[in-house]
């Protein structure tokens, strides 16, 4: 069983909500006129799933990497009286491998059509042989705050953090989900990056496009990632600069940009973040194959378009 440390147990130092703000990285102009000038028709393409075998060095499969966003219908618990219904888009995406220590990755999200993160669950393991450690981070926009609980357990070791953070202190930020995102349309664009190269992927041999990726904060080292996409956005290969695996496309997918995210389905989610955050949220998956008709669209903002978390 793990154990919650109590009250009598040595606490960690509490910071002032000016001081976690302080330590938040901060976007540059230039990304921030980047992300506003996504528009709804670009977000519409990037539609699909991707699924990448994680390969040893030697080649070997020892996992698996996925990726599929769609088109939903938000209605937050908060909002229930109202019966407000926001379209957005929902990010799903795993990592799973065990080469010698089984770990992976798992990330639930919702973004909006300015590429503001909505919610976003990261659930995060490494099983070793003699305990097992896991993180979870839980982010949601409340009001004018993004509220974010962070939940690490090592072996029968567990520790809790909330943090509350103005969204305009984080503005222009990108969250995991809305990173991988924001890839496929950088890739469709053809924005700055690694450039174009031919790679083989199955049996045939392709142009692809690279975008590296750069994940930093305080206090951490950065890590960098080069992905490879198809012309349509769709995810060849990726892969962490040092590490030996890598994720790689068994065979090139029937191209998918701008056929909607096909059949309806309707999902309930009750407390999805798994930290007792009480929240029910209901989604719906729009309906026609070749377009969204009878289903929501993701419309432009009404006020500017300036993302105060993504």
């Amino acid at each position: 069983m793990m154990r919650v440390p109590n009250e009598e147990d040595e606490e960690a130092p509490v910071e002032t909500a000016a001081q976690v703000e302080r330590n938040v990285v901060q976007a540059s102009e230039e990304a921030i006129r980047f992300i506003t000038s996504v528009e709804p028709s670009e977000l519409q393409k990037c539609l699909f799933s991707d699924s990448l075998a994680t390969l040893s060095e030697g080649g070997r499969e020892i996992g698996e990497f996925r990726v599929s966003v769609d088109l939903a219908v938000r209605r937050d618990a908060q909002q229930q009286q109202q019966q407000q219904q926001v379209p957005c888009v929902r990010l799903r995406a795993s990592s799973c491998g065990a080469a010698d220590t089984p770990c992976g990755t798992r990330v639930t999200a919702y973004l909006s059509a300015a590429m503001e993160t909505l919610e976003q669950d990261l659930h995060e393991y490494v099983k070793l042989p003699d305990h097992s450690t896991e993180r979870r981070c839980h982010m949601v926009q409340q009001g004018q705050e993004m509220v974010v609980d962070w939940i690490t357990a090592m072996g029968e070791e567990v520790t809790q953090q909330t943090h509350s953070y103005s969204l305009s202190s984080v503005r222009g930020l990108q969250s995991e989900a809305s990173s991988l995102l924001l890839m496929r349309v950088m890739a469709m664009r053809r924005a700055r990056s690694l450039g174009v190269k031919q790679l083989a992927v199955g049996r045939e041999t392709v142009e692809v496009f690279g975008v590296e990726r750069t994940v930093e904060g305080p206090k951490m080292v950065p890590t960098h990632w080069r992905c490879y996409f198809l012309a349509d956005g769709h995810l060849a290969s990726r892969k962490q600069v040092g590490l030996t695996c890598h994720h790689e496309a068994s065979a090139t997918p029937p191209p998918t940009a701008g056929k909607g995210c096909g059949k309806c389905q309707a999902i309930i989610c009750e407390d999805t973040s798994g930290l007792g955050g009480g929240h029910g949220d209901v989604f719906q998956v729009p309906g026609q194959k070749g377009g969204t008709q009878g289903g929501p669209r993701l419309v432009p903002p009404t006020t500017p378009r300036a993302p105060h978390a993504a």
